[in-house]
Formats: structure tokens, C-alpha cells, sequence
């Protein structure tokens, strides 16, 4: 796989994400006080809400997955706000919080590609995962293969059972919240792929608080909060991310992978309005990257 296109699975389940938490938010129930307001007041908040879903409906439709649409100037919800959307959501549907969605036994007896693992019990899946040396993609791969195997429900469970024995460990819980981005993907256009995406981002958290210079985890964080919908303003926290990213690889080793950092931040910075600085991390990633074309084609698109 060419290093430009590594990380497209990691970006395809953010743009699903993107969508799915649009959807999510926009149906959750309306707030208890809500019936407070006077008619006037809810009418005019019924009609903010209706635009707002236009534009998110035009946002949605406008969207690049490599460059996500300009950023909308919208209200923004904390993070306790999408909390307790979630938590009425899911009470509303107490059925929705069933493992399964990213694969069952209904899946079993999938014929597996090629050359591909077969898994026939959960310790071995549990075990490719955790293997040294996996990148988002690869793991994205097995996880496909315990799908086609049915053990989908129960891998994830032996995983969330690990990762709440050892908190500490911040590879098992990137493993986890890989796990759960990809519930996201399967979940699709729905309001539980938010739930999913709010425990993949606290796991991507607990990996943090245990190694902050953990590389993969706050790339994969990242880049799953630089594609919520805008009105979430989760951007300048995923921009935030990224930058801490650059400081930690210029003291260290270069790798591939890190010439997409340079990539994604120019293309945030972009969005929310700092050409400038978009222009300037192209350019360094360029200078550490010559031979990626994406980079250069940015550089190109604003600095012909």
C-alpha cells in the first residue's frame, strides 16, 4: 500500500463517523425544558434546527474524504451536551447497546480472501490483535476475518474486559478504540455509531493518560476528531492534537506514517481559516516527505 493511501481505511470510518454523529445529534430527544419555552421561542428554535440540518444535509453532500468541506459557522455543543445526548438515545433504545453490529454470527461461514487468517476461537483473534507491529489497516483486516469468523461479539467483549483490568495499558486500549471506530463503520448512517465513536474517543483518552507520547493513539484520535461533524467543534481539538504530533516527530525517528500528520493539519488549518499555516506545515512536510505527491498537490492547489 502506497503511503499516501495508508491511512484511507482510518479516514473512511471518520467520514462514516462524520455522518452517523450528524444524524445522532440531530434526533436525539428534545431537552426537559424544552415545554418552558413559549411558543414564540420554540418556533424560532424550530427553525434554527431545521436549518441547521439543511445545512449539515448540504455539508454532507459536499464532503471529500481526503478534504472535508469548509467548516460551518454553527453553535457549538460540549462534550457533556453529546454526553447526555447519548445517554438519552440510548435509553430510549436500551436494544441498540448489543454487541453484533460490526459482525455476528451471521456472519460466520463468510468465506475468508486468500491467504487471509482464519481465526476458530477467540484467544487466537484476541492474539492477532495485540500482535507487535500493526497498524490501523492491518488490524482493520482482522477484524474482518472474526467477523467472517462470528466471534465479533465475543472478541470485543474479551477486549473491553482487558482494557478495564489494565487501564494502564495504552496499546490495549488503542486495540479497543480501533474496535470501536470500527462498530462505527458497521453501524453506519445511524445514531449508535455516535455512541460507538464517544467510547472509541474515551478509550483513545485512556491510552493517552497512560503514555502521552503514544504515537498511534493520538494520531488515531486525531484524525477521528478532525472529521465530526464541524458544528461539534471538535477541529481546533483534533488541530491541537496534531500539532503536539509535529513536535514529538521532530525529536524523533522518522516513519512514513508521519508524513500524513503534516497532510491532515495543513488540510484543518485550512478549513478553519489559517492559510497561512496550512501553507507553512505543507511545505515542512514536503521537505521531510519529498516523494508525497498529496503534499505537493496541496502546496500546489493554494501556491501555484
Amino acid at each position: 500500500m502506497s503511503d499516501s493511501l495508508r491511512t484511507l481505511p482510518l479516514v473512511l470510518v471518520s467520514a462514516v463517523l462524520a455522518s452517523a454523529v450528524t444524524a445522532w445529534i440531530l434526533q436525539r430527544p428534545p431537552a426537559a425544558d424544552e415545554s418552558e419555552l413559549s411558543a414564540d421561542a420554540l418556533r424560532r428554535a424550530r427553525l434554527e434546527r431545521d436549518s441547521l440540518r439543511d445545512r449539515l444535509a448540504e455539508l454532507e453532500r459536499s464532503r471529500a474524504i481526503a478534504v472535508p468541506a469548509d467548516a460551518i459557522r454553527s453553535p457549538v455543543l460540549d462534550d457533556a451536551a453529546i454526553q447526555r445526548a447519548v445517554d438519552r438515545w440510548m435509553q430510549q433504545n436500551p436494544g441498540a447497546s448489543s454487541r453484533g453490529v460490526g459482525g455476528g454470527a451471521d456472519e460466520a461461514g463468510a468465506a475468508p480472501a486468500a491467504g487471509a487468517p482464519v481465526f476458530e476461537d477467540v484467544d487466537s483473534a484476541f492474539a492477532a490483535l495485540l500482535a507487535d507491529g500493526l497498524d490501523f489497516d492491518r488490524r482493520s483486516e482482522l477484524w474482518q476475518r472474526i467477523g467472517e469468523a462470528g466471534l465479533t461479539d465475543a472478541v470485543l467483549e474479551a477486549l473491553e474486559q482487558q482494557a478495564e483490568d489494565h487501564p494502564g495499558d495504552p496499546q490495549l486500549q488503542l486495540v479497543l478504540g480501533e474496535a470501536y471506530l470500527e462498530q462505527v463503520f458497521q453501524a453506519g448512517n445511524s445514531p449508535q455509531a455516535g455512541a460507538w465513536a464517544m467510547k472509541a474517543d474515551a478509550a483513545f483518552d485512556l491510552a493517552l493518560q497512560a503514555d502521552p507520547g503514544h504515537w498511534d493513539a493520538r494520531f488515531t484520535k486525531a484524525v477521528s476528531l478532525s472529521n465530526w461533524p464541524p458544528f461539534l467543534g471538535k477541529q481546533n481539538e483534533a488541530i491541537r492534537h496534531f500539532e503536539l504530533l509535529v513536535d514529538k516527530q521532530g525529536s524523533s525517528a522518522s516513519r512514513p506514517s508521519y508524513a500524513d500528520t503534516y497532510l491532515i493539519l495543513g488540510n484543518l488549518y485550512q478549513q478553519t481559516g489559517r492559510p497561512q499555516d496550512a501553507l507553512r506545515v505543507w511545505r515542512l512536510g514536503a521537505g521531510l516527505f519529498p516523494g508525497r505527491q498529496d503534499i505537493l498537490d496541496q502546496i500546489a492547489a493554494v501556491d501555484p
